[in-house]
This record gives C-alpha cells, sequence and structure tokens, in this order.
C-alpha cells in the first residue's frame, strides 16, 4: 500500500510535467538501459536517476556514464529513499554531482536543478577560456575563473534536457 502511494505521488509523469512547466524538455527512461542510451542519443543537460532504477540500477548507470567521454560531464543527481550518511558519501565517492532524499519537494528539486546547471555552465567557460589560452590563442573573454563565479546571470543551457530514469514510469 505504502509503495502504491509512492508511486502515485512520486511518479516519473509528475516529476516530468513540474520540469516540463518549467521549461525544461524531459526525457523519461523506464529503467537505467534505457537512460544511458538516452543520454548517449542527446547528450541532455543534466541526469536525474532514481538509485532503484531496475534493468541496471542507479550505481551502474552512474559509473556508465562516468566512463563515456561523452557524457562524463553531464550532472548526474541521485534520488533514493535512503537518508543513510554512509549511502550519501559513497554516491558522491562515485562522482554523483547531488543527491534527493524522497519525500522532496519540487521546489528543492528545481533549485537543485539550476545550481547543477550553473556551475556546469561556469566550468565550461573556465575550460573554453584555459583552452584558448594553452592553445596560444590569447582570447579575452573578459572572465576569470573568479568573474565566473561571482557572474550571477551566468547564461543556461539552451537545450534545457534534462533525462529523469526511474522505475515507477
Amino acid at each position: 500500500e505504502v509503495e502504491q502511494l509512492l508511486r502515485e505521488h512520486w511518479s516519473g509523469n509528475s516529476t516530468s510535467e513540474i520540469l516540463s512547466l518549467s521549461n525544461y524538455e524531459t526525457h523519461i527512461a523506464k529503467d537505467g538501459r534505457e537512460g544511458f542510451l538516452l543520454a548517449k542519443k542527446i547528450l541532455p543537460d543534466l541526469i536525474i536517476c532514481d538509485i532503484a532504477s531496475s534493468n541496471i540500477d542507479g550505481y551502474g548507470v552512474l559509473h556508465i556514464i562516468t566512463s563515456d567521454l561523452a557524457t562524463a560531464s553531464i550532472p548526474f543527481i541521485f534520488i533514493s529513499d535512503s537518508s543513510d550518511p554512509k549511502t550519501i558519501r559513497k554516491i558522491m565517492e562515485l562522482g554523483a554531482d547531488d543527491y534527493l532524499i524522497k519525500p522532496f519537494s519540487y521546489d528543492e528539486l528545481l533549485r537543485i536543478i539550476k545550481t547543477r546547471l550553473r556551475k556546469n555552465e561556469i566550468i565550461k567557460k573556465a575550460c573554453i577560456a584555459h583552452t584558448s589560452k594553452s592553445q596560444g590563442y590569447e582570447i579575452d573573454t573578459g572572465l576569470t575563473l573568479v568573474n565566473l563565479l561571482k557572474e550571477k546571470a551566468a547564461s543556461y543551457y539552451k537545450k534545457r534536457q534534462i533525462i529523469f530514469i526511474s522505475w515507477f514510469v
């Protein structure tokens, strides 16, 4: 009965609807394998993955995503019902960018997404500036890493694509 309530309340469909209403193009994968294949195909701006994903669990998805050069830099957010500090530490050590404990509020989810996208944009800009200088191109972007970190109006990804991997779907 509790599992059915969770399925109804925390289903991929309701999360997907919230993300769509927040102007994110959301792609839902029913399991870990489908999620990874979708990530390889569209290279989304962010991945949200339930640890309890079927076929390949969330740990496996994270390992595959971070092992593939094409997908390794995509921000990865885990969701789970575990609040065990050891589990959370393990997930962060494996390379997840953030962790949400179910049940979570949609405001909390949207804040985390915004933060992860902004941070990834800053890192990409810094890498581009560094690469340009190291290759002998003195391109003055006007942005040092310090300025990037202080910049409040970081430009967000144009695609605004998110993959949501959940066994609830």
